[in-house]
């Protein structure tokens, strides 16, 4: 301390009221200042319809499409392939109807360019999934396809 005990006690004494202070402003706050009350049951319910919702989103289904691969030597190689594109709410399904166009024009430059043996491993056909979401959707201009199923899918 300052060695002056009035001087001490006034310290002391100013301590203890900004500690009180404080204390009373935390049981305040804590006392007051209630939550908005949640209607859990409610919340669960509304999760839970829009889950089922957008569980049930069906993909759209394309026709049979036949793709020419580049190869070094005289054979001749191709793809043949029947995609389905899932969109991300079922709203979106008549766009993707109008795209079939957008999606074999994707698949010729796409997969004209990947080599055979590339396209027939599981490594192939994913970065041929992934290369066509990506390209599809900034040619939509938003992010409409959730995933691509391919339903048939043959290179010979």
């Amino acid at each position: 301390m300052t060695g002056n005990s009035l001087f001490d006690k006034i310290l002391l004494g100013l301590n203890g009221l900004v500690a009180l202070g404080a204390a009373g402003l935390v049981i305040h706050s804590h006392t007051s200042i209630k939550p908005l009350p949640t209607d859990q049951a409610g919340e669960e319910k509304a999760m839970a319809d829009s889950a089922a919702v957008n569980n049930q989103v069906t993909p759209v289904m394309f026709k049979k499409m036949v793709v020419n691969i580049h190869t070094v030597g005289t054979r001749l190689r191709y793809l043949e392939a029947e995609i389905g594109l899932l969109p991300f709410e079922e709203s979106q399904k008549e766009g993707l109807k109008k795209v079939e166009y957008m999606l074999q024009d994707a698949l010729i430059e796409i997969a004209g360019k990947m080599d055979p043996d590339e396209l027939s491993s599981v490594t192939g056909k994913i970065l041929l999934e992934g290369r066509l979401k990506k390209h599809l959707n900034e040619k939509i201009g938003a992010v409409v396809i959730k995933q691509i199923y391919f339903t048939k899918f043959i290179v010979q």
